[in-house]
């Protein structure tokens, strides 16, 4: 089912201040996707935080080697080893974030960091972050989100590529095989 967008958040959107970021960031994928790395499509076919299956995709990117590691570790797939991962840095300069890690823009939003980084396991654990994901993507000015993590290692950098425009920057440095 489709989260319908918090009209709350339009409103609140449109005013609130974006910021711009420029830095090492990190995405980490199965070896044989390692060549399609900055590809969305899998994710229009999951429910993830912070796009919307079958509407529009995302690209995370933790802000730390540790930021993926900890979130493949929890879902189990480091330990199950039944496919290789690849952990691939980026140099990323982009502009038109929502910076959700700024205690001014949760209240701002009225939200507090809990209600974005609850465990999966809990029913309703994405209702928030989809709402507001939707009513950012929507809004067109917004390119993506920096975010806390959930797995609470440090921040999570959601890009839009459907919102990203030529001069924004996102570039590999370097694969490297998880072990």
């Amino acid at each position: 089912m489709t989260p319908e967008p918090d009209q709350r958040f339009y409103s609140q959107l449109k005013n609130i201040s974006l910021r711009s970021l420029t830095g090492v960031y990190y995405r980490t994928v199965p070896e044989q996707a390692a060549d399609y790395i900055l590809e969305d499509g899998p994710s229009y076919l999951f429910k993830n935080r912070y796009n919307i299956f079958n509407e529009f995709g995302a690209l995370y990117f933790g802000d730390r080697e540790e930021v993926c590691r900890a979130t493949f570790e929890k879902r189990g797939l480091l330990s199950s080893r039944r496919l290789s991962f690849v952990l691939v840095s980026f140099d990323i300069e982009v502009d038109g974030l929502l910076d959700l890690t700024d205690t001014d823009n949760l209240k701002v939003l009225k939200l507090q960091r809990e209600d974005l980084v609850q465990t999966r396991e809990k029913p309703a654990a994405y209702d928030i972050p989809q709402r507001l994901a939707k009513a950012a993507y929507q809004s067109g000015r917004i390119l993506g989100l920096h975010v806390p993590d959930a797995s609470e290692t440090g921040n999570t950098l959601v890009l839009y590529p459907g919102r990203i425009l030529s001069k924004q920057i996102v570039r590999v440095r370097e694969k490297v095989l998880l072990k």
